[in-house]
């Protein structure tokens, strides 16, 4: 897979994973109410909403950049490379919805873990370190954000007990 298309695949992924945030998760997943800081007051989904959608911008942004560069390089287009493209695709579609899924049982922080890890493994990253560190830190990051400067809690599924 040449390296346009790849970035094209990934942020297509992305993008898909940030639309479903937007339009499923985050209704489902965040108890409606009014919460604020002051004389703010804001429903508990205003900041996952203003993130994922910031960022589903952003994916969007970059997978048309993606796409034109790819649509104007003289490489490999041939039909079946374009069948791999659509299984890589509806695979990373399916690990989606696992994780969709695994969210309530692992709880949020876990399960970004295992899948962030699992994601960037299947977009090219073979660098354990690497792995390690986004699976880490992507969690972490998404923790520490909601609970401390969203102030929206986040399912904790198995980390509960501890």
């Amino acid at each position: 897979m040449n390296t346009f298309k790849k970035e094209f695949f990934i942020c297509s992924v992305i993008s898909i994973f940030f639309a479903s945030l937007l339009l499923v998760v985050i209704p489902v997943g965040v108890a409606p109410g009014l919460w604020g800081i002051g004389e703010v007051v804001t429903s508990p989904s205003t900041w996952p909403n203003a993130c994922a959608l910031a960022l589903l911008c952003f994916s969007v942004i970059l997978a048309v950049d993606a796409y034109r560069k790819w649509r104007s390089s003289p490489e490999d287009k041939t039909v079946a490379s374009a069948q791999t493209d659509w299984k890589l695709f509806l695979t990373a579609v399916g690990i989606f919805f696992l994780y969709y899924y695994s969210v309530p049982i692992l709880g949020m922080t876990l399960a970004s873990a295992i899948f962030a890890g699992i994601y960037a493994y299947l977009c090219g990253a073979r660098n354990p370190i690497a792995l390690g560190i986004v699976a880490i830190f992507i969690p972490v990051f998404l923790y520490l954000f909601f609970y401390y400067v969203a102030r929206v809690v986040i399912p904790t599924g198995l980390l509960k007990i501890i």
